[in-house]
């Protein structure tokens, strides 16, 4: 399979959650395809009975007592309805579904995640591992257009004249490893050089005086897009969007930058359905 090949791996549910064996199977021995060729062998491994379903807050249950041998692989679902799932042989999740809280069984690690929301799939890759090591995994392959989308769970204070990075704290999906929760959250980081697309979202608290400004930035420095606006005589929230394009290599990064002039602090809102967003979706190569 090439980088650009959409190719999916559906994990299907019944309306009350319990994944659908068949599916399950499935997208069990099309990893064992990817394991075999990323550890150099020539076709797919079988598998041990010892494959592992956790739904959403739901206790672990086993399944699958006879067709699996001579391996390990575990399958792990968030929300089963179009979060992320992932499917991993040599490591296991410590908590919640999130890649920062793996722990190996093995001394390598291969997870499969599976983006419910985009309809693609990442790899992730991890050698030289201790066993009950926590670790957070390598990404090394995507398969579909990277894309991400982040908000944020709380307003943000914007002091006056003062150029200020929006932070994000929600990621409605990443698709690529754009984005991260805590660490620089005001950054969505290109994972596959290529031409983006990219956008914006933000609300201001009302007010009557000064204006509004939003711009999205690159590498801290150089203005892709921008958008100003005068407030209204009237206190009025006052909602700005702004979208671009620019052709990225891997390593950069674009982040939302907001500056307003009301001669005091004023909120970024956030409010159910109107919360700031940022977005970024790969177009082409």
């Amino acid at each position: 399979m090439r980088g650009d090949d959409t190719r999916v791996i559906q994990i299907l549910a019944t309306p009350d959650g319990t994944p659908q064996l068949g599916a399950v199977q499935d997208a069990i021995r099309q990893l064992t395809t990817m394991v075999a060729l990323l550890e150099g062998r020539q076709g797919p491994v079988n598998l041990r009975d010892s494959l592992i379903v956790r739904g959403d807050g739901r206790s672990p249950l086993s399944l699958f007592s006879n067709d699996f041998r001579d391996g390990s692989f575990h399958v792990f679902f968030g929300v089963i309805t179009g979060e992320d799932t992932f499917i991993a042989k040599g490591a296991t999740l410590s908590g919640a579904v999130d890649r920062a809280q793996w722990t190996a069984t093995d001394t390598a690690a291969t997870i499969l995640k599976l983006v419910g929301k985009i309809g693609g799939f990442e790899i992730y890759v991890n050698t030289d591992l201790t066993v009950g090591q926590a670790f957070i995994p390598t990404l090394v392959m995507i398969f579909g257009a990277p894309s991400a989308k982040v908000t944020h769970s709380a307003v943000q204070s914007i002091p006056d004249t003062t150029s200020t990075a929006l932070a994000f704290d929600t990621e409605s999906w990443d698709f690529g490893g754009f984005h991260d929760n805590l660490v620089n959250n005001s950054r969505l980081t290109i994972p596959r050089a290529g031409i983006y697309d990219f956008g914006a979202f933000v609300r201001f608290a009302a007010n009557s005086v000064g204006q509004r400004e939003v711009e999205i930035r690159l590498n801290g420095s150089s203005a892709l897009a921008e958008d100003r606006r005068n407030a209204l005589a009237t206190a009025t929230v006052i909602g700005v969007t702004v979208s671009g394009s620019h052709q990225f290599v891997v390593g950069d990064y674009v982040e939302v930058f907001v500056t307003q002039t009301s001669g005091g602090a004023l909120n970024v809102n956030r409010t159910v359905g109107f919360d700031p967003a940022f977005w970024i979706s790969y177009r082409r190569s």
